[in-house]
């Protein structure tokens, strides 16, 4: 009676955190409706940074929210309770998802990036039958005050660096916008990426049910306060690899791995590839996944290939474009640089960028031949390098976590956890958008707590423990 008793405490304590974390999602929302950056100023070169305060303080509490949640489900053992996840969960998590990201939609413009109107603007190009990558924003006019689309996009001296399969996505949705309500399609665009970003969300819970998990572990991704900013209130266009990217391991990691599967594995994760190239190097474990089927690897490279080109070959041979691509990718890894760790410190001691571009690449093959070594799943292989990526990165904008941040309700991980709210601060940027750079004191307190866990899970590795702090397997 006494454990009967213990266990009901237990179920109505965590049914308390999933309540808190709904309404401090709500809260959150509500804050991310006051965010006015510019203020009344739109020319002005400081943003309105007060109205952040509310997006960290409500975006702190709802994080730690979650992170209740996420003890809840540890305590609980290594998997979480079954008996805390049946349908009524699922229902739970999708509508208080969808609800949140359709009221931040409507919140009014993009206010943390303007990435959106290039999207828009590629979007436009290529259901107009125009080579999004054979003219710059300059070259069609932006800046003269004639098209309110091209006067809003960012770097409009380069063509844009958004691949093949982010362009199709762009020109569906540009076709698909009510012309009559939403004539610029920012309001389309953005809940195309929801729709998008549910689907990730369908994709984690339905991964949650076959582990036969806990579907609540979904909520650290649906419910967090960075994903919907990102993706509901800036509209970031990540979110199509992270579907795909998601959808290639589902394949891959099935118990049947018929053909056509291998087939439908190779094909989704080339789109992935072909929203992110830094997702190629996960072929390497996925091809050790199926090492013993020598038909499973030919199949799905196969489709890799043939999938990958079908992408990539209609645009090089649309006019000329496909250098220009190369040249503003050249121009991003050689001279961009934002809220950097590892690069920035690499390249500040070496004196030399192309020295700490150098070492992050062998650096990420070292994790991964490290991650396959040690027998890690496909599932915490793709989330230890895309968060390893991203702490090499030169440029590390809070949406490019994301990635990461979609494997945390698989195969959890303390310093993701840690960095997916710190990275929140960067936006202390917005201070002062000329310079564009970080305050040492935001950069330091961003990245010591991460670096704090990371060191924390290398010495309990030395000493023999687990390899990461993470309780749902590997």
């Amino acid at each position: 009676m006494v454990t009967n008793a213990k266990a009901q405490t237990g179920v109505r304590m965590f049914g308390c955190l999933i309540a808190a974390a709904a309404v401090l999602t709500a809260v959150f929302v509500g804050v991310v409706w006051q965010i006015d950056i510019n203020g009344v100023d739109p020319g002005a070169s400081a943003g309105n940074i007060e109205s952040l305060w509310g997006y960290w303080l409500v975006g702190g509490g709802l994080w730690c929210a979650l992170s209740a949640v996420a003890w809840g489900l540890i305590k609980k053992g290594r998997n979480g309770a079954d008996e805390r996840g049946g349908w009524l969960a699922v229902v739970v998590i999708l509508f208080v998802a969808g609800a949140a990201r359709v009221a931040v939609v409507f919140a009014g413009p993009p206010q943390l990036s303007d990435d959106i109107w290039r999207y828009i603007h590629d979007g436009r190009q290529v259901a107009s039958g125009v080579n999004p990558y054979a003219h710059t924003p300059d070259e069609l006019g932006a800046g003269r005050g004639e098209d309110r689309i091209l006067d809003q996009i960012n770097h409009p001296d380069l063509v844009t660096i958004y691949q093949p399969t982010s362009q199709v996505v762009f020109g569906l949705l540009w076709l698909a916008r009510p012309a009559g309500l939403d004539p610029l399609g920012v309001y389309t665009f953005r809940v195309g990426f929801v729709l998008i970003d549910l689907c990730v969300v369908g994709l984690l819970v339905a991964r949650l049910r076959f582990e036969r998990r806990s579907v609540w572990w979904a909520v650290l991704y649906a419910w967090h306060p960075l994903v919907i900013s990102e993706v509901a209130g800036s509209g970031h266009q990540d979110v199509i690899g992270i579907a795909l990217l998601l959808g290639a391991l589902l394949l891959i990691d099935g118990r049947v791995r018929s053909v056509l599967r291998m087939i439908a594995c190779g094909v989704v994760f080339a789109g992935a590839v072909a929203v992110k190239p830094i997702v190629l190097p996960l072929a390497l474990p996925m091809v050790w996944r199926l090492r013993g089927s020598r038909v499973g690897v030919v199949v799905a490279v196969c489709g890799v290939v043939l999938s990958g080109a079908l992408l990539y070959v209609p645009f090089v041979v649309w006019g000329d474009g496909m250098g220009r691509l190369i040249d503003t990718g050249g121009a991003f890894v050689g001279t961009w640089s934002f809220n950097s760790s590892m690069h920035g410190l690499t390249a500040y001691l070496t004196g030399s960028a192309t020295a700490a571009g150098v070492g992050a690449g062998v650096l990420l093959v070292g994790v991964l031949v490290w991650c396959v070594w040690w027998g890690y799943d496909v599932w915490r292989v793709a989330g230890v390098y895309l968060f390893a990526a991203l702490l090499v990165s030169s440029t590390a904008y809070p949406w490019y976590l994301l990635w990461a941040l979609a494997l945390v309700p698989m195969r959890f991980g303390l310093a993701v956890w840690v960095y997916s709210v710190t990275i929140m601060w960067s936006y202390a940027v917005l201070s002062d958008m000329t310079l564009w750079r970080v305050p040492l004191w935001v950069a330091v307190a961003e990245y010591v707590p991460v670096y704090a866990v990371l060191g924390v899970c290398a010495w309990r590795w030395l000493r023999g423990g687990e390899v990461e702090l993470n309780v749902t397997g590997g």
